[in-house]
């Protein structure tokens, strides 16, 4: 390669005015940090305001039942599950459902405000697919307004386990995010699990908020609803958050007892009586207290550490120690120790001395809801 050649193909420096220009108009971490922003949310702790959720779970669960209660108490500005919500308009974009089985889940839900349906195959106007020419259609929707797509698979023709198809639609859904909408997309799970969501990684890696519905196991807490809702398994830009719920036949899902709170509280009532344990002591104490397994028991400890109690190791060994906080004390937060400043000369031989020498297939259609009911009308599982 000749030096002209060379010369050529490295990118031009750009002058101090230039550079400075550019600079002006990026944004400082002190001016950021200024700024008066709070998150908002359309369902408390919930589905946050101008973000993407997704609502995964398998064919059947009742995520599109879950769905229609949240739409329904954002568009009459009432409580869903025990949790506030922001008014505003709610547009459902159903790609699933046959007419005659959503007018019923309706009619069991009872009246709503604010709330319009869109859907795939209707005679008036069809729904847009989302990776087609006419997806700038949701644009014209009212600003700050609520979009549920049911579901992902059906909202668009692609593939879901290619990356370079979801990233398309997931593109489309961020821009109408920064437009000023609010996203809630359902999408199934694979046979394998029930947290997890199917297809490719993209779907989850450009979404802001991942919340599962999922039956509730029998070797998972005794006493809790028979179903979990919330991002507690998934991926979030925002706090952990979950509820325990039950589905009251004919009516809706309600929320259930959490009886992780009453277990919490008594390993906290452990710690305070007995004061800092070994980790080790302190589940086997748990499991005979509280008749509980040892995973469990270990599940609880670490998921709380923190908050209710913190947990340190002795003396630098691997021997952990749990000691509880007060319940007005802040959460303790597990941060990196930061470097002391150095000089630049300092820097320089540092970083010296650091250079080297030389998915499966299934038939999971949605159900949306408990679809089959025992003699005592309580949902087939």
């Amino acid at each position: 390669m000749t030096p002209r050649m060379i010369e050529n193909r490295v990118p031009q420096v750009k002058s101090n005015n230039q550079t400075l220009e550019i600079i002006s108009h990026l944004e400082a971490w002190n001016d950021l940090r200024a700024l008066d922003v709070q998150i908002e949310w359309t369902v408390e702790n919930l589905i946050p305001k101008g973000g993407i959720s997704l609502i995964i779970g398998r064919g059947g669960v009742g995520k599109t039942f879950v769905a229609l209660q949240i739409a329904q108490a954002i568009g009459n500005g009432t409580q869903v599950f025990g949790l506030d919500t922001i008014p505003s308009k709610v547009f459902y974009i159903d790609f699933e459902n046959p007419e005659p089985v959503i007018v019923s889940r309706l009619k069991m839900l009872g009246g709503a405000e604010n709330i319009h349906f869109l859907r795939g195959f209707s005679e008036n106007f069809k729904a847009p697919k989302l990776d087609s020419k006419d997806w700038e259609d949701y644009m014209k929707l009212p600003k700050d307004s609520v979009i549920i797509i049911d579901t992902l698979r059906s909202s668009q023709g692609g593939d879901e386990n290619g990356s370079r198809d979801m990233s398309i639609v997931l593109e489309h859904l961020k821009i109408l995010r920064e437009t000023g909408f609010t996203i809630i997309v359902l999408h199934h799970t694979p046979k394998s699990s029930d947290t997890v969501s199917k297809g490719s990684s993209a779907i989850v890696d450009l979404a802001d908020n991942e919340l599962s519905l999922s039956v509730n196991k029998e070797n998972q807490i005794k006493g809790a609803g028979k179903y979990y809702f919330g991002n507690e398994h998934g991926k979030t830009r925002y706090e952990k958050f979950s509820l325990h719920l039950d589905f009251v036949p004919r009516e809706a899902f309600v929320v259930a007892k959490d009886p992780r709170g009453k277990h919490l509280e008594k390993i906290h009532e452990i710690l305070v009586a007995k004061g800092p344990m070994n980790k080790s002591e302190l589940v086997t104490e748990v499991k005979k207290i509280i008749n509980i397994g040892e995973k469990r028991a270990r599940t609880l400890i670490d998921e709380e550490k923190g908050t209710l109690w913190q947990v340190e190791r002795e003396g630098g060994g691997n021997t952990q120690m749990v000691t509880a906080l007060k319940k007005d004390e802040p959460p303790i937060l597990d941060l990196p120790k930061l470097k002391e400043p150095q000089t630049l000369q300092e820097d320089e031989t540092e970083l010296q001395d650091e250079l080297p020498e030389n998915e499966d297939v299934e038939d999971d259609t949605n159900h949306f809801g408990p679809t089959e009911f025992n003699e005592d009308g309580t949902p087939i599982l």
